[in-house]
C-alpha cells in the first residue's frame, strides 16, 4: 500500500487498511453476508451464481508493504502523478510481485482507477481515493471496502458488465449484457435493452451500484481471474513471489471486525421490517433507511443497551424496491440491503 497525503485527513491508518484486506478477502470468498443475500435473491434470479473464487490477499512480510508518503500534491487525477515521484507521488514497488495499491486524495470526478494485465510495471496497480478505502470511519454509500473489490477484479483482468457502452462484452459468459454503467440500488428486474433483454446483474461487483447491493463474482469471472494468476499468466508472478504473508496485519483484520450486528426480516418485506442490533457496546446508535435516490425514509437515535434489541418500522405505504438499511454506534457502520416487494 502507498499511502500518499498531503495531510492528516488523508492519511489512512493501519487499522484501515487492515479493514480493507478483511473485505477483499470477504468479497472474493463470497462472505456469510453474500450467502444470505444470494439466498433471499429471487427478484433477479441470480442465487445460484455467486462463487467463492478462491483468491485471498495479504500483507506481504516486508518493510515496504506499506509506504507513507507526504506530498504537497493533491487532488490527483488519471495521469499516474500519484506514481510519479517527480510528480510528489510514489514509484511502484516490485510491480511484477506485488499488488501495489496506491491510495490518496483524487480530483471530484475520480473515485479510483485500475491498470489491466499487460501495461508497464513503471505504473502497475489500483489507484483509490481515501474517502472510499477501507470500512472504518467511513459514511455509506461506499463504505463496506467494495471500490478496491471493483478495482481490484479490473487488476485481475475483468471488465465492467457494460463494456464499451452500449452493450458491450465483458468477455465472460454467465454474466448478462448490460446497457451501461448503473449507480445506487436500482429496482429489481432492471431489464437491459440490448439484445434478448436480459435482467442485468446489478449485484455483481463489477457494476457501479452501491456497495450494500452488490456481493457477488460469478463462476465465469472466477476461472478468468484465475487465469490472469496461473504460472503462464499475466499476474503470475505474484503466486510466486517468495515473501510470506505479514502475520500481524493477516491477525488484525479479526481485531477490528465489526462488534455491531445487524439483522433485518423478513427480507423481503411487504408491511414491516423487524430489525435486530445487537453489540457488546453503550453508546450512540443511528438507525436509518434510505431509498434508491438517497431520501431518508425512517430515522431513529437513541442509546445502545449493550445487548440485542429489536425496532420495528413500518414499511406499508413504501413504494416496491431496494432500500438502504444503515446503522451506526460509535466508529462502526453496518449496512443490509432491504427489499419491497408486495
Amino acid at each position: 500500500f502507498n499511502v500518499v497525503y498531503s495531510n492528516e485527513s488523508e492519511r489512512v491508518s493501519m487499522a484501515r487498511i487492515a479493514s480493507q484486506l478483511a473485505a477483499l478477502n470477504r468479497d472474493f470468498s463470497l462472505s456469510e453476508e453474500g450467502r444470505e443475500l444470494l439466498a433471499i435473491d429471487r427478484q433477479e434470479g441470480f442465487g445460484e451464481r455467486g462463487v467463492d473464487t478462491k483468491i485471498q490477499f495479504c500483507l506481504a512480510d516486508l518493510p515496504d508493504a506499506v509506504r507513507y508518503f507526504q506530498s504537497s500534491s493533491s487532488g490527483w487525477g488519471y495521469d499516474d502523478g500519484i506514481k510519479r515521484t517527480e510528480s510528489g507521488g510514489l514509484s511502484a514497488f516490485q510491480a511484477d510481485r506485488f499488488v501495489n495499491v496506491w491510495v490518496g486524495r483524487l480530483s471530484d470526478d475520480v473515485g479510483g482507477y485500475a491498470q489491466l494485465p499487460g501495461g508497464p510495471l513503471a505504473s502497475d496497480g489500483i489507484v483509490i481515493d481515501d474517502r472510499f478505502f477501507g470500512t472504518l470511519g467511513l459514511a455509506p454509500p461506499y463504505d463496506e471496502g467494495k471500490p478496491l473489490t471493483h478495482l481490484m477484479g479490473s487488476y485481475l483482468g475483468l471488465y465492467p458488465l457494460w463494456g464499451k457502452m452500449p452493450c458491450g462484452d465483458d468477455f465472460v459468459e454467465d454474466t448478462p449484457m448490460h446497457s451501461a454503467v448503473n449507480y445506487r440500488c436500482p429496482d429489481n428486474q432492471h431489464v437491459s435493452l440490448c439484445a434478448g433483454y436480459p435482467v442485468e446483474m446489478t449485484v455483481n461487483f463489477m457494476d457501479n451500484t452501491y456497495d450494500a447491493c452488490r456481493y457477488l463474482f460469478t463462476a465465469g469471472q472466477k476461472w478468468r481471474m484465475q487465469a490472469v494468476l496461473s504460472e503462464d499468466g499475466p499476474r503470475g508472478g505474484l503466486l510466486t513471489s517468495s515473501s510470506l504473508c505479514a502475520s500481524k496485519l493477516r491477525a488484525a483484520p479479526s481485531q477490528e471486525s465489526p462488534s455491531t450486528q445487524l439483522q433485518v426480516f423478513p427480507n423481503p418485506a411487504k408491511d414491516r421490517l423487524d430489525i435486530f442490533i445487537g453489540s457488546a457496546k453503550e453508546g450512540v446508535l443511528v438507525l436509518e433507511i434510505f431509498n434508491n435516490s438517497g431520501q431518508q425514509m425512517h430515522a431513529y437515535r437513541g442509546q445502545s443497551m449493550g445487548s440485542t434489541q429489536q425496532f420495528q418500522v413500518d414499511c406499508s405505504q413504501w413504494p416496491e424496491g431496494i432500500y438502504l438499511l444503515r446503522a451506526q454506534m460509535a466508529d462502526q457502520t453496518q449496512s443490509r440491503k432491504v427489499t419491497i416487494s408486495r
